[in-house]
């Protein structure tokens, strides 16, 4: 079987990235032959036949207006291949991947993430051809039921699958994660904007000090909107919190996984808008593989990252008071604190790539254009 990915690169460097690498090293090591069509190649996977032919995801006049001729490039170079099915995993390009499907007269999946599901949807010309691409996916698969929700509130399809995002399990032994080496640190990572609710948790921690004095909040992520880190940082010093607050920026992957490893709590606390809006919240179950309980927020995919009271805590969204609560309530009991941890752990293997790819198969196996998973 042989499976063309397209998607616009393998690797950490986004959201897409990351969920491509992930997903097309689960379908190499279930026996499936893989050709990825992608914007940009990572040449560590040298293994893997990558072809640079698609525009950058977020041109969305090329992706839409210029998507025959991409199809055209990707026919001459595969034209002599056969190929079972097409799997679109990054939204901008579900179009394209249409039209390559019918060109070689297949199956064709796609996965939608979160916001880039619906923010082509509020153009008249890019939302006409993005439902096309939808309603003739043989089945579009969600990240989250929140995300699924998002979707249909733009339009009624019947075509969906809901399979979570599945997490890199580095071992299964949960002793390696030792709690009584890890610091009062609270760690949150994500790009640096506002729909991550950084301002959220940095008026959380200004109360969350008045209980637990000595605690740092640890932001590790890029600043995409720069008026946002100007506010954040203002925000800070309003609130007096320079000694308890730093932002790292972005770091190497090695030096993430020592944020994990020392770290005492993961906090991420998404907003969501019309059309932005956090799909799934990966990040979660990252942190809960190293032993982190995690605080996240409702109206977003990261409910069902977390599971409440188990993983971790769910506060309300935008409510910085709640969100402190729920620290506090994780930082104040130890036995709360450990038991929150080791369920953090087998939660995580239980979300393992392995466990969630045996739905993709199913997915994939179907003949159906009317499957759920709940």
């Amino acid at each position: 079987m042989k499976t063309l990915i397209i998607t616009n690169y393998l690797g950490e460097k986004s959201g897409w990235g990351s969920y491509s690498m992930s997903l097309v090293e689960q379908l190499t090591k279930n026996g499936i032959k893989v050709v990825v069509i992608c914007n940009k190649k990572n040449e560590k996977y040298d293994d893997i036949v990558q072809v640079e032919i698609l525009p950058n995801p977020l041109s969305f006049k090329r992706n839409y207006f210029l998507a025959p001729l991409y199809v055209f490039k990707i026919w001459t170079v595969l034209k002599k291949k056969k190929i079972d099915f097409v799997h679109c995993l990054v939204e901008p390009y579900a179009f394209i991947a249409y039209l390559t499907s019918k060109i070689f007269r297949t199956r064709y999946f796609i996965t939608i993430h979160g916001s880039y599901g619906v923010k082509t949807l509020r153009s008249i010309f890019y939302g006409f051809f993005q439902i096309i691409a939808y309603k003739n996916a043989h089945v579009v698969i969600c990240v989250s039921n929140y995300t699924k929700r998002r979707v249909l509130e733009y339009k009624k399809l019947t075509n969906f699958a809901v399979i979570p995002n599945g997490v890199d399990i580095c071992s299964p032994k949960s002793k390696i994660f030792n709690n009584q080496q890890k610091e009062d640190i609270i760690l949150g990572v994500g790009a640096l904007k506002q729909r991550k609710g950084f301002d959220v948790m940095v008026k959380a921690l200004g109360i969350v000090i008045r209980t637990i004095p000595n605690i740092k909040y640890c932001i590790v992520g890029s600043p995409e909107d720069y008026k946002y880190l100007i506010y954040i940082r203002k925000l800070i010093e309003n609130l007096n919190l320079e000694n308890n607050i730093v932002l790292f920026g972005k770091v190497s992957d090695n030096k993430l996984k020592e944020f994990y490893k020392k770290s005492k709590v993961f906090a991420l606390t998404p907003l969501s808008s019309k059309f932005d809006f956090e799909g799934f919240g990966l990040v979660y179950l990252e942190a809960n593989k190293y032993g982190l309980p995690v605080v996240g927020s409702y109206d977003n995919g990261g409910e069902e990252a977390i599971k409440d009271g188990y993983s971790g805590f769910l506060a309300k969204a935008n409510n910085p008071e709640d969100t402190a609560d729920k620290l506090i309530k994780i930082l104040s009991s130890k036995e709360l604190y450990e038991k929150l941890s080791q369920n953090a752990i087998s939660w995580s293997q239980e979300m393992s790539w392995d466990n969630v790819f045996e739905k993709y198969l199913e997915v994939y196996g179907s003949q159906k254009k009317y499957y759920y998973f709940n």
